[in-house]
């Protein structure tokens, strides 16, 4: 059983699920996965327990029961804080994806010290591959390289969003399209055209990921293209839209997301007003004067509301993050109560508009203290709105 990392600070859910979708489409035996999502062995779903890579014994149990159950392969979203826990310690990583790095996940009990720790560990994670598909659209592919060549890398391909690039597996004739995105995917051995039903350049990258993995494994690229095409993940670049009025859930929960996702959003609804509405989570404090500096710069309005506030006070967190989005001269709106923000921003909205609900994806809970309470969830309550109108 082939196994397939994946790491990265963004898309590597959507890039793990591409890969799953894809193999499951081209090859006849079961295909496994452990994700942000969820855990499937083969035969059923499992509960992940909240985590982007579980503990060791999860992901090895998940392993030997995907193995048991015929599995052909086996995708694994693999977390920095997993490879520093060695939550998939001894496992053959076959295949690996390296999407992106960019300050986050830093600061917190759970979290990393500091930003060189974080890469530390996400270098570590490439070392490990056999066979390296790594971005090369991103400042550290060089290092990656190096990483992989250093470690247990036999072979290294690159893709990438610029057809002049020089990478294995480009892109070219990128086009937007009325709810996601049209390219032509080109690799040394076969050229075919794909689409993604998620808006940004971003998803090409994240598609290209996937794409590279069926070159090298030698699978067949129209059937994994129709597969990805098809691929829609919950709280990713999750659309509703109706009488003029978009909204879209995406888990964005930093400023490299906030300024993917609004730049998108602006060049594809350059005369409606843009606005997101987000919270910052308790004891996340690093990420809060990027995410307020990008929603100030690209957004009309921002509604700050609550994000698991945990143990911090949510007013104080509410308060804190206005203050940053005011003093790059950006304007907002403090609505502490998550649902009752979701559903003014709603109301708001004018048609041309759009609404970007960020953070929680498809999170129905809200940790208050040590508490969690139930939350009916960003996606339901935009869905909801959308079908009154």
């Amino acid at each position: 059983m082939d196994i397939i990392a994946v790491t990265g600070t963004k898309g590597t859910t959507t890039v793990t699920h591409f890969i799953y979708e894809a193999l499951k489409a081209t090859i006849s035996q079961p295909i496994a996965f452990v994700s942000t999502m969820g855990i499937f062995d083969g035969k059923d779903d499992i509960d992940n327990g909240g985590f982007t890579t579980p503990p060791a014994p999860i992901v090895h149990n998940t392993v030997k029961r995907a193995e048991a159950n015929g599995c052909a392969a086996f995708a694994l979203e693999l977390s920095s804080i997993g490879e520093k826990e060695g939550r998939a310690a001894g496992l053959p990583l076959k295949y690996g994806v390296f999407t992106n790095f960019a300050p986050d996940h830093i600061g917190s009990v759970e979290e990393h010290a500091s930003l060189e720790e974080y890469y530390h560990y996400k270098r570590q994670i490439v070392a490990r591959y056999e066979n390296a598909i790594l971005n090369k659209d991103v400042d550290c592919f060089d290092d990656m390289v190096k990483a992989s060549q250093e470690g247990n890398g036999q072979r290294v391909i690159s893709f990438s969003t610029n057809p002049n690039s020089g990478a294995d597996v480009y892109a070219k004739d990128i086009q937007r399209t009325v709810d996601g995105m049209s390219f032509t995917v080109v690799t040394p051995a076969w050229t075919t055209h794909a689409t993604v039903g998620m808006p940004g350049i971003y998803n090409v990258s994240n598609a290209l990921a996937a794409f590279s993995v069926i070159y090298l494994m030698g699978l067949n690229p129209a059937v994994a293209a129709n597969a990805i095409a098809a691929t829609k993940i919950p709280g990713r670049s999750e659309t509703y839209a109706k009488n003029g009025r978009t909204v879209i859930v995406d888990y964005a929960h930093n400023s490299i997301s906030f300024n993917a996702l609004l730049t998108e959003m602006r060049i594809r609804h350059p005369n409606g007003k843009i606005r997101i509405l987000y919270g910052v989570g308790g004891n996340r404090g690093e990420r809060r004067r990027g995410m307020a500096h990008e929603s100030a710069l690209l957004a009309d309005l921002t509604y700050v509301t609550s994000d698991n506030p945990r143990d911090e006070d949510p007013n104080e967190l509410c308060r804190t993050l206005a203050e940053l989005i005011q003093a790059d001269n950006g304007k907002c709106e403090i609505i502490v109560d998550r649902e009752s923000a979701v559903r003014k921003a709603l109301q708001d909205m004018a048609e041309g508009d759009v609404l970007i609900l960020a953070g929680k994806g498809p999170e129905t809970s809200i940790t208050i203290g040590n508490v969690t309470y139930p939350y009916p969830g960003d996606a339901k309550l935009a869905a909801n709105f959308i079908n009154s109108l």
